[in-house]
């Protein structure tokens, strides 16, 4: 949703952002996010939906089994960086005491990839670092390739300004980024008894049974798999 005030694109708040949620003026056909000031949509379906799910019940598994007790897996967590920009990750690994400050890590899948949103991967790693968040994921489904970010970097601000928002950016706004590709392993810096692997998007058969009989149908699964 698009407004324009004497010729300039208006930067909506947070606060008006849910205001419009609220009145069904956007959010109809899908999620939405913030991102200074604009409005995004998101990628939605029933199949990525169970296909997340089943990913965070994966890590949310590992993580208990692994020891890391008050932690938990959310998915499509909103979280507010500023006045004019509210993210919502597809999974955010958070502690269960304020999960709102305490957020390490968040994982993100074909938002890139989805309408125009690949101009603004660069920003939504410039806002989840200046938000302190340790570790940042972006998975492509379509490109089938993972890129990891981690470690924030502090206090360093570039003079270029974003092509979007004409606001001063960092660089790199992490000190770690990884390109990984099928067949690769990565270890989360957050949680580092977690491994996982790019894979081949691989079919899932699943049968179910109702009163007209049995049925079944495929899924593509999501080339990302927890390993331990």
């Amino acid at each position: 949703m698009r407004e324009m005030e004497n010729g300039i694109e208006r930067k909506w708040s947070v606060e008006e952002f849910y205001g419009l949620i609220r009145h069904h003026l956007v959010g109809k056909e899908g999620p939405v996010e913030l991102i200074e000031g604009r409005i995004v949509p998101l990628p939605s379906s029933e199949q990525q939906a169970r296909q997340v799910e089943r990913l965070s019940q994966q890590i949310q598994q590992n993580l208990e089994q692994a020891g890391w007790q008050g932690y938990e897996v959310r998915s499509h967590h909103p979280i507010k960086i500023n006045t004019h920009s509210e993210l919502r990750p597809t999974l955010t690994i958070c502690s269960t005491h304020q999960p709102q400050q305490n957020i390490h890590w968040v994982i993100e899948i074909d938002k890139a990839e989805f309408a125009d949103n690949n101009r603004y991967q660069d920003l939504r790693s410039h806002l989840y670092a200046r938000q302190g968040i340790t570790e940042y994921w972006a998975l492509s489904t379509r490109q089938v390739e993972l890129r990891t970010y981690h470690t924030p970097k502090e206090g360093d601000t570039s003079t270029s300004c974003h092509q979007l928002t004409q606001e001063p950016i960092t660089q790199s706004t992490y000190k770690r980024e990884r390109l990984l590709h099928v067949g690769e392993q990565v270890q989360s810096v957050s949680f580092p008894t977690l491994t996982m692997q790019i894979q081949e998007p691989l079919p899932l058969y699943f049968l179910t049974r109702s009163a007209t009989g049995h049925h079944t149908y495929i899924e593509t699964a999501l080339p990302l798999k927890v390993l331990r």
